[in-house]
């Protein structure tokens, strides 16, 4: 069962059983989570349905990405309307082009973790070697 911020707790039955995108309505209002397996999503999202023949999920998240979701949310106990999130429109390539586009995005993505990962061993590392030359 997901809520705005992802995973609350764990339900016997689903809302919906494809992958989807979870978007917080309320609390962390328009963050977004990419979901492959059946969830349940609480009163504090939305969930996308989409159809697969026109459109990549993977595409579709990295797009309402670019959109700045959570600078929608208004109120005291900021929220989004729906009916903001509905009024985006984004390009849609083919599917071949929307495939290509993600192959490229995971490809980008990927390297960062790993650049990622490099810099906090080296930043582990260099921690430790602080640690011990300050003992001595």
């Amino acid at each position: 069962a997901y809520g705005a911020n992802g995973i609350k707790t764990y339900a016997v039955e689903c809302l919906y059983d494809k992958p989807s995108i979870i978007i917080g309505r309320k609390g962390s209002a328009g963050e977004l989570q990419l979901v492959k397996e059946p969830f349940w999503a609480l009163d504090v999202t939305y969930y996308v349905k989409h159809d697969e023949n026109l459109i990549e999920l993977d595409y579709l998240y990295y797009m309402l990405k670019l959109q700045n979701l959570p600078s929608l949310a208004k109120g005291v106990k900021p929220g989004i309307n729906r009916n903001d999130v509905y009024s985006i429109s984004v390009q849609l390539p083919n599917l071949k082009e929307q495939q290509l586009i993600i192959s490229k995005l995971n490809s980008v993505f990927k390297k960062l973790d790993d650049v990622s990962a490099l810099i906090s061993q080296s930043i582990q590392k260099s921690r430790r070697t602080q640690v011990f030359s300050n003992c001595s």
